[in-house]
């Protein structure tokens, strides 16, 4: 059984140093890992020279395709087994749904049996994909428990997701919600979503169901993805408690542009995978109207005014990288 992990990164090399570290700590060792870089501009090429997962620099532009760069490299984990290491530079930005994309169909190219899927933010427990291994026997899509630095629950898999009622707007009901305490939790759990940060996917579920939609380039290409698995292959993840993350980085302020792609793609998902045409329409509607009315209250007009375009563009169909 052939396993290889996806890390998305821009911009973070520190993070991104402190989590291929815990890949190399796993207790059941990798296979490879493929680092998507899309494009850093922080000296993250030069910081994985300097310890030892690259040999050589990316070109500073790059004329092949001019959209990605590739070198490869082989390090020892910390039980002194060989990690393959695939540093794809991408010399567009392609948001982080465009680095998943890429890094996954270029695991799935290489024949790995099983993808583990994370951003560079993201710390695995040593034992992590261990326990995730002890459970994937019968479940094809397994996802480890995330957890702030300080042990606080941070999961956001959905335990329930409503796509029945179009006025309930509030369509989620995250683990984190339900669950206040580690030890309330059972040893499994099976959820509705995943976010891409720790899942761990069968190969021949990626063979059934293709590659994360790249054009959502951030925010709600991994529900898109786990709701099409789904319903072209009705499985479910599941999550085990034991299997353990750190998020480093916690939830912060939107922008105006993460505003901009959350309503869009959160309309989008809607129009999708709604189980009714009120749900398909309606909630669309009354999301993005929502927030608008709410720029007009908080006198964020560029709220209201992000809140029509990212309608607008949902009802033409177009996924622009736009810029507020």
């Amino acid at each position: 059984m052939k396993i290889g992990a996806v890390v998305v990164t821009f911009n973070r090399k520190k993070l991104l140093l402190r989590s291929l570290n815990a890949l190399r700590e796993q207790t059941y060792p990798l296979d490879a890992i493929f680092i998507i870089d899309g494009p850093s501009t922080d000296g993250t090429p030069e910081a994985l020279k300097d310890y030892g997962y690259i040999k050589e620099i990316p070109p500073t532009n790059y004329s092949y395709n001019d959209y990605s760069w590739e070198t490869k490299n082989v390090i020892k984990s910390t039980t002194n087994t060989p990690i393959k290491i695939h540093y794809v530079r991408l010399y567009e930005d392609v948001g982080g749904a465009g680095g998943f994309h890429e890094g996954i169909k270029r695991a799935y190219e290489e024949g790995y049996d099983w993808i583990w899927i994370m951003d560079d933010d993201i710390l695995p427990a040593p034992t992590c994909l261990e326990n995730l291994i002890k459970y994937s026997g019968k479940n094809p899509i397994v996802i480890p428990l995330r957890l702030s630095v300080k042990g606080g629950i941070e999961e956001y898999a959905a335990l329930k997701i409503n796509l029945n009622n179009p006025f309930v707007l509030k369509w989620k009901i995250h683990t984190k919600e339900y669950f206040k305490n580690i030890h309330d939790m059972p040893e499994v759990i099976r959820v509705e979503d995943f976010s891409f940060e720790g899942p761990l996917i069968k190969r021949k579920i990626i063979s059934s169901v293709g590659f994360p939609q790249k054009n959502m380039f951030i925010f709600g290409d991994d529900t898109e993805y786990a709701l099409r698995i789904q319903v072209k292959t009705g499985v479910k993840p599941v999550l085990v408690r034991d299997a353990i993350m750190y998020r480093m980085i916690l939830h912060k302020k939107i922008s105006y542009r993460g505003l901009y792609f959350r309503v869009r793609n959160t309309c989008f998902i809607m129009k999708k995978y709604g189980k009714n045409t009120f749900v398909k329409t309606i909630r669309p509607l009354l999301l993005s109207g929502r927030i608008a009315v709410a720029g007009i209250v908080k006198g964020k007009i560029k709220m209201t005014k992000i809140a029509i375009i990212a309608y607008v563009d949902f009802l033409k169909g177009v996924f622009p990288k736009r810029k507020f």
